[in-house]
């Protein structure tokens, strides 16, 4: 246990899990997305104590957080995605960080926290301008609430909707306009 093949298994097991657990979530079939995602977290304590499966243990704890937004639990959302974002920090994990990063502030937002939500908005969009500088065309591995998954020009104008969205809140129109341009 333990062995290069091994985490190589679960990393892919457990990423096969995230990715089946969000077509389910987008599908409104919550209780299989959660049965799932809890399968991603059994994989990953399989292989415990291992930095290899940092990246997939933020990536469950990130859509951990969507399923509790979705289930009405901002609070318990916020928990998870906390941890995803404190995981990304750590290992220095960065492809799945903008959506963490939007996640955040849609769960500040409906907490009524418009400066963090603010906040989470423009470090998803310097995230994502960091990641296209990097590499135009590798894609963003982790999920956005209700998609599975989305292309960086679909993720740029959530950033950029979800700013102008939050300046408004604020009571910051002129910003706000400009956002939405």
């Amino acid at each position: 246990k333990g062995g290069a093949r091994f985490l190589d298994a679960s990393e892919r097991l457990g990423r096969l899990y995230n990715s089946t657990a969000m077509q389910y979530l987008q599908a409104g079939e919550n209780a299989q997305a959660l049965e799932l995602l809890q399968s991603a977290e059994s994989v990953i304590a399989e292989g415990a104590g291992h930095s290899s499966l940092d990246a997939l243990k933020g990536l469950t704890y990130n859509n951990l957080g969507c399923y509790f937004r979705r289930e009405g639990m901002p609070m318990e959302a916020l928990k998870w995605l906390r941890q995803a974002h404190d995981i990304e920090l750590r290992v220095g994990e960065s492809s799945s960080r903008s959506s963490t990063f939007l996640n955040l502030c849609a769960v500040y937002s409906l907490l009524g926290k418009h400066h963090e939500a603010l906040q989470c908005a423009n470090q998803a969009l310097k995230h994502l301008k960091i990641s296209l500088q990097q590499d135009p065309d590798a894609p963003l591995a982790a999920a956005v609430p209700g998609m599975e998954k989305v292309d960086k020009a679909s993720m740029l104008a959530i950033a950029h909707h979800n700013i102008a969205v939050e300046q408004e809140y604020l009571l910051r129109h002129e910003e706000a306009v400009q956002s939405y341009r």
